[in-house]
């Protein structure tokens, strides 16, 4: 925020829009004076203070900053990759057991005490999670913004002191002004900005080298195993809101329909929509699978694709090379560092494999703390022959 600005609107020379200037008043206290200018220089000058963010629930959250990071928890595998971008993983103690188990190939968990299950993030913080917490003495906790989340963590209150905590949503639109936001609060704005300029590299790229370019029609689904019948599936339609498909909006014309979406971006359609209304895409781009990059084999992914494409048999795309599919990587803020695999996969005679596997690859060496050959180690997409794809041939 403009110091001059905020003297500016004491001095009456500027009136206060709220609107456009909702973090002027930067203590809360319903007013501009000369106190809002000296906590902005304090927080340019990095001295220790009380400041306030607006978080996801549209709160302003009074938090200490820098923030205290010696000690921290993290409710679910984004915000573990977030603390990672930010160089603070060995400061973890408390962590999900998606991190731990699934994810415990990417993230040293030695010490680290696993709370919550691998499908729920409110777990993390039930009555065992928030005793793990206090136990551990944590001071910040980067949790997953949902109530039942918030509700646990304004419970963990370790030596009479209510642990930090930071509400802030992890995909979509959002994932590059978040690890901005929190490479503030703290203080690593070096690591975020390097991640910020990662991702809109990526995006720039993508948009120089298809222009001009005929774009495809993309319709995001998931592809849990439970989830391939007769009683629906899951179609990621929010953009700006769900992490793939407001990735792959760069690559080609995605549906976007907010109609009937959840929290996290996501509607149910019937098989019959894709018979249908909705046979109508070039491409069916399938995220969110049961399958993690690094704990099936590429022949395990090749049958689990196999299995799932027969939900969209005769659809257009099916019968056009189109069905694609990638393991459980998107709904991060790793989200982008598969940007290339899918463009590749989409566009094999404009973008190159080599170019998505460094793509990745610098992903894990600059904001991981995996160590990780993508090419060896990793599984990204199908390479079988028993389905023809867009890039057959093009590996």
């Amino acid at each position: 925020l403009d110091v001059k600005l905020l003297q500016d609107i004491i001095d009456k020379k500027e009136t206060w829009d709220k609107t456009k200037y909702p973090l002027a008043d930067a203590n809360q206290d319903g007013d501009i004076t000369q106190a809002d200018v000296d906590l902005v220089n304090k927080i340019l000058n990095k001295e220790k203070c009380e400041v306030y963010y607006h978080n996801y629930f549209g709160e302003a959250q009074k938090l200490n900053y820098p923030v205290d990071t010696s000690r921290i928890a993290v409710t679910y595998w984004q915000q573990a990759e977030a603390v990672a971008i930010l160089g603070q993983w060995n400061n973890v103690k408390v962590a999900n057991a998606y991190v731990t188990q699934i994810k415990g190939n990417q993230y040293p968990c030695e010490g680290i005490v696993e709370v919550g299950t691998t499908g729920s993030s409110a777990k993390s913080v039930d009555d065992n999670g928030i005793a793990a917490m206090i136990k551990a003495g944590i001071n910040l906790i980067i949790a997953t913004p949902t109530e039942a989340v918030k509700t646990g963590c304004e419970k963990v209150v370790v030596n009479g002191v209510q642990a930090d905590a930071i509400y802030l949503w992890h995909m979509g639109n959002d994932s590059i002004p978040t690890i901005l936001t929190m490479g503030i609060m703290f203080d690593e704005e070096e690591r975020a900005e390097a991640y910020a300029d990662f991702c809109y590299g990526l995006i720039e790229k993508v948009q120089k080298r298809l222009s001009g370019h005929d774009k495809l029609d993309i319709i995001v689904t998931t592809m849990y195993a439970n989830q391939a019948s007769k009683t629906g599936i899951t179609v990621c339609s929010g953009v700006g809101r769900e992490g793939t498909c407001t990735v792959l909006q760069y690559l080609g014309n995605v549906y976007n329909n907010w109609t009937g979406i959840n929290d996290f971006g996501m509607a149910t359609y019937q098989q019959d929509w894709f018979l249908g209304e909705g046979n109508k895409f070039d491409v069916i781009f399938m995220a969110y699978s049961s399958v993690d990059q690094f704990t099936y084999d590429q022949e395990e992914f090749n049958d689990y694709f196999l299995d799932f494409i027969e939900y969209f048999k005769n659809t257009k795309a099916y019968n056009n090379n189109g069905m694609m599919g990638a393991p459980y990587i998107f709904a991060g803020y790793s989200s982008y560092s598969m940007l290339m695999y899918a463009a590749w996969m989409m566009y094999p005679d404009v973008f190159t494999l080599k170019e998505a596997q460094d793509t990745l690859q610098t992903w894990f060496d600059k904001f991981t703390v995996a160590d990780v050959d993508v090419v060896e180690d990793g599984v990204c997409f199908y390479t079988g022959d028993e389905y023809e794809t867009l890039y057959a041939g093009k590996f």
